[in-house]
């Protein structure tokens, strides 16, 4: 089976050239993206066990097939050497309803996940690159994601590539 490409990125590592190619996902990815996924669970899952719950497979074929399937779906695989070292999955959202509101539409990130090993080499932002590319083809407003106050890792990330603080959500911990 010939696997479809979306872009492919010549990039210098260690001295080398290497080819990464961002690519939809298919059925027969769903292990290593189940790895991905089970990865930023336990992530989670250890900074905030008081809202993930500690679950052996968090992510199923089910849900991959759905994920994969979904008009409003935007599922990126990046591939080094034919092997998958990272994920950008989003969803397109409708606009709001609400009359105070301006209607915009949105793309919602829902997660961005490449291998440790990977790390540093630019795989993350040609994911994001990648569905920036897409939603903008498809005359989308804005892009949208959360992430957690103790990623600072991840906080830096979405700042190099130029995302901004849109608000702020606080807690307060009453019954723990």
């Amino acid at each position: 089976m010939i696997k479809s490409r979306l872009a492919l990125w010549l990039i210098k590592s260690k001295g080398d050239y290497i080819i990464i190619s961002i690519r939809r996902p298919q059925c027969g990815d769903y292990m290593e993206v189940k790895k991905m996924i089970q990865s930023l669970h336990n992530l989670h899952q250890t900074y905030r066990p008081d809202i993930y719950a500690d679950k052996e497979i968090p992510f199923s074929i089910d849900d991959f097939t759905q994920m994969i399937s979904k008009d409003s779906s935007i599922v990126l695989l990046a591939e080094l050497d034919n092997k998958v070292v990272g994920i950008c999955t989003a969803t397109i959202k409708e606009p709001p309803t609400n009359p105070i509101l301006i209607p915009h539409n949105t793309a919602y990130i829902e997660d961005i996940y490449v291998e440790p090993k990977h790390s540093g080499m630019g795989i993350g932002k040609m994911l994001f690159k990648s569905v920036e590319d897409i939603v903008t083809s498809k005359n989308i407003d804005r892009i949208d994601l959360m992430v957690w106050s103790f990623n600072e890792e991840a906080i830096a990330f979405y700042e190099s590539i130029g995302m901004s603080s849109q608000r702020i959500i606080m807690e307060k911990k009453i019954n723990k």
